[in-house]
């Protein structure tokens, strides 16, 4: 029997728990933010490139 991962699925998180939760911080200093906004932010911020795909920018990739 195969193990069943303990995140959602898909790949695993690029960013540390620590770096999730500096970003969290940093998401509370505006009440909204574009996909494009975060996706700036978290490049400037911790150098992963972000790329959307889809029509509506469902799924997100990294790389």
């Amino acid at each position: 029997m195969k193990a069943v991962p303990e995140f959602g699925g898909g790949s695993s998180s690029k960013l540390t728990e620590g770096q999730k939760e500096e970003l969290r911080e940093m998401l509370k200093e505006k009440d909204f933010w574009t996909t494009k906004e975060v996706q700036e932010l978290i490049e400037a911020k911790f150098g992963l490139f972000l790329f959307l795909a889809g029509k509506e920018n469902s799924k997100i990739f990294w790389e």
